[in-house]
């Protein structure tokens, strides 16, 4: 359990096969957060994950805008959820969560200015900027 509250791991629910009674008793995703990334550590409490090495699923990537903005509901869900059940056991696991969060942003937003729309990259940098603390930011200055 100390493992999965090191960092973010990003287990895709697809790549994953568990019994129905272990996924009711954790009481499923949480919806509200757009993303799955609190169950994992709430299905390593119920015991061990056994990895296999055989591909069984097959992943492609679709365009991260503006999806990704759709999905992003903000840090302070999970990072609340998380820290009112682990505490600061948790501290890389929020870290490495919150880095994670505003590399995906950035990266949508770098691709949507290659593809020449400065709407949505700007969307994203703007995201970006909210999430980062104002005490970690670069002024940059022309």
């Amino acid at each position: 359990m100390d493992e999965m509250l090191t960092r973010l791991w990003p287990i895709m629910p697809s790549t994953v096969v568990m019994r129905r009674t272990a996924f009711d008793r954790v009481g499923g995703f949480t919806e509200s957060l757009g993303e799955d990334l609190d169950f994992w550590p709430r299905m390593r409490e119920q015991g061990s994950f056994i990895y296999l090495p055989d591909r069984l699923v097959r992943f492609t990537f679709g365009q991260l805008y503006p999806k990704i903005l759709k999905r992003d509901v903000g840090p302070e869900g999970f990072v609340d959820l998380i820290r009112a059940r682990y505490g600061s056991r948790a501290d890389g696991l929020v870290e490495d969560f919150r880095r994670h969060r505003v590399r995906m942003i950035s990266n949508a937003g770098v691709i949507e200015m290659s593809r020449g729309n400065m709407a949505g990259a700007r969307r994203c940098f703007i995201r970006v900027l909210n999430t980062i603390p104002a005490t970690s930011r670069v002024t940059c200055v022309y």
